[in-house]
């Protein structure tokens, strides 16, 4: 005989409301299939495929029938990830600090809890660079926004060259058109990625600084005081490495 234990199985569901879009979205715990999928997310080399991994686990843990994760924010998916951890593992996590100054390792707590995700407020539409000359419309990066420009990504690369090519894909891609005195353009992002790669130092550091500055949602960093020695406090962000362990 057959048994359907299936039914005994109790799901428990949590409802957030994502900080960048106001969307209250419903979600589960992460189930034995789901952290298996993360354990190879963890594990991946290819930054790329790790994050079509985090797609489809974000996905399927998300019981919103209408949920659609190429609208959200980047910072609303991230949001979302934190929030399946605590659900699924609880809200303390515990991670390996490494010194600078004397090299030792301390095991650091951080509670989860604790952390407020920062709103999404008002912010500045336009950003002028060069003199004035080139005024860019800003905006908030999709994870539809986001896929495309991945695409664009040479397989070629080392993995170090596509984290970075990656960081610069978001950046480029918060850049939603440019003007200058001949008018206004849409540019598709593989432009937009040209613009960005010549551009001088300075100018490319304001274009950064408007993402930093109007970044929201969930701050994993932390100031750490080394047990060990006598090492001024160090501000560092949260290794995410074994994250559902």
């Amino acid at each position: 005989m057959t048994y359907n234990f299936e039914k005994y199985i109790q799901t428990y569901k949590n409802e957030k409301e994502l900080p960048g879009s106001k969307e209250k979205v419903e979600i589960r715990p992460l189930t034995t299939n789901d952290m298996k999928k993360l354990l190879v997310y963890e594990n991946e080399k290819d930054p790329l495929v790790g994050e079509k991994i985090l797609d489809q686990v974000i996905n399927d843990a998300v019981l919103t029938e209408d949920f659609d994760i190429d609208k959200l924010f980047l910072q609303d998916r991230y949001y979302l990830f934190i929030e399946l951890r605590k659900l699924t593992k609880g809200s303390l996590y515990n991670f390996t600090y490494n010194c600078k100054g004397c090299k030792g390792q301390s095991l650091q707590t951080l509670n989860l809890d604790e952390i407020e995700p920062r709103q999404k407020g008002e912010y500045e539409k336009e950003l002028s660079l060069l003199d004035g000359n080139i005024v860019l419309e800003m905006g908030y990066v999709t994870r539809k926004e986001q896929k495309e420009a991945f695409a664009l990504i040479e397989g070629t690369m080392t993995v170090t060259q596509k984290q970075v090519e990656m960081i610069l894909s978001d950046i480029a891609c918060a850049i939603k058109s440019i003007n200058t005195k001949e008018g206004k353009e849409d540019i598709p992002i593989k432009r937009k990625m040209e613009f960005i790669g010549n551009l001088p130092g300075k100018e490319y550091d304001k274009i950064k600084g408007w993402y930093e500055k109007n970044d929201f949602g969930f701050d994993l960093s932390m100031e750490i005081k080394c047990p060990h020695c006598e090492a001024k406090p160090e501000k560092i962000q949260i290794p995410l490495d074994n994250f559902f362990v």
